[in-house]
């Protein structure tokens, strides 16, 4: 009996263990989450080098939206590398998982990266819209609209590249998931609210509550026609323009 009692409690603490920590990002406030609001969780907050596997390894393509090639881990949060967008607050724009990652992403569905082959993707999502690749890069990348992209290692000695063997893919492991936030969709979808432009490009409620007065060259303020003249249906709640100071 004693031994039995042991073992029950040997379970139930590894099935307590295993839900500590439960990574679920679909709880993340991504359109709002700063570099700032991840400190305040994680002090101890790195800022690491990031392959950028959709792109090439040796000479990286710069994104003009996020700082590429860059991101922020967090031990709250393993398996998880954020990255921010460009602007004076930077918001989390992109995240990378890598395959340490175990949990749920923004739409529900749980990955365990350790071992998640290209045929689990496959079946977890019924539409892949590409298989595509950089020549320089060392990664296929499987596109699935709205879902993100997932990328598997690129077998060199598999002659010819093209067309892709999706047969021999299917069965590799992914060695890594790219999630681009959709701010914009999350704007849509608040009632009412004005379009807010950082030096001509769209921004959001939460970066703009941060700026400070001493950064700010100019504010204009556009209502009714004139919004929707300028800006069309975005403008229709209005538009607010705000141009920084120079650095």
């Amino acid at each position: 009996m004693k031994h039995l009692l042991l073992i029950a409690l040997f379970l139930w603490s590894m099935r307590s263990f295993s839900q500590v920590g439960q990574i679920d990002l679909a709880k993340l406030k991504l359109c709002e989450l700063t570099v700032d609001d991840l400190k305040g969780q994680d002090p101890d907050l790195k800022r690491v080098s990031l392959l950028e596997m959709g792109q090439c390894a040796e000479d990286i393509v710069l994104d003009g939206l996020f700082e590429c090639g860059y991101g922020y881990e967090s031990k709250w949060y393993p398996g998880v590398v954020f990255q921010i967008s460009k602007g004076p607050d930077p918001i989390i724009y992109k995240i990378h998982l890598t395959r340490n990652f175990k949990g749920y992403l923004p739409d529900g569905n749980y990955l365990d990266l350790s071992h998640l082959k290209v045929s689990d993707v496959l079946r977890q999502y019924d539409v892949v819209i590409a298989w595509t690749s950089r020549d320089c890069s060392d990664y296929w990348t499987i596109t699935n609209k709205d879902k993100g992209n997932f990328y598997v290692k690129i077998d060199k000695n598999k002659h010819p590249r093209f067309p892709v063997d999706q047969a021999f893919y299917a069965e590799q492991l992914v060695q890594g998931v790219d999630l681009i936030i959709d701010c914009a969709s999350y704007v849509d979808k608040r009632p009412n609210q004005p379009l807010y432009l950082i030096d001509g490009k769209e921004s959001i409620w939460a970066v703009i509550k941060k700026l400070k007065s001493d950064d700010i060259e100019s504010v204009k303020v556009l209502k009714d026609q004139g919004a929707t003249e300028k800006y069309g249906e975005r403008g229709k709640y209005g538009v607010v323009e705000i141009i920084l100071k120079k650095k």
